[in-house]
């Protein structure tokens, strides 16, 4: 019985997990639809700006960044694409643990923060990618 519900547990945190962070993209990715609506905003643009070489505009960096978040966040939401989508995330918290190298000043600030929450974002999806063949597992042992 204790391992029936260890089971169910592990499957029902997997699930949380993807749901919550699948949210938290698309929250922050439409947030960034809207000029000056995003807190992370001046910090996204200053960055893509500089690892761009100034070839996108502020505008255009935000749309296409809105665009990638929203995307990860309903590809996770729906569960679907998961090889694609764990590629998409860890490309975006490549991107977004930039500033820290870029901009290390910001590091400790309150900006800072939106970078290093993605740490959490980094274990999360470490447990959402090997979650697919534990669940295999699971589902064949029947519990």
């Amino acid at each position: 019985m204790r391992e029936k519900i260890e089971c169910w547990i592990g499957l029902q945190g997997t699930f949380l997990l993807r749901i919550s962070i699948g949210l938290i993209y698309c929250l922050f990715g439409i947030l960034k639809f809207f000029p000056n609506l995003s807190p992370a905003e001046d910090l996204a643009t200053t960055t893509v700006h500089t690892l761009t070489f100034g070839l996108l505009s502020p505008e255009l960096s935000m749309i296409l960044l809105a665009l990638w978040e929203t995307a990860i966040g309903f590809l996770l939401l729906l569960n679907i694409l998961r090889p694609l989508t764990i590629a998409l995330v860890l490309l975006h918290i490549a991107g977004t643990f930039t500033p820290l190298l870029l901009f290390p000043e910001l590091t400790f600030t309150l900006v800072g923060q939106y970078i290093l929450k993605n740490i959490i974002i980094v274990s999360s999806m470490l447990v959402i990618s090997t979650s697919a063949l534990k669940e295999k597992k699971e589902n064949e042992n029947h519990c």
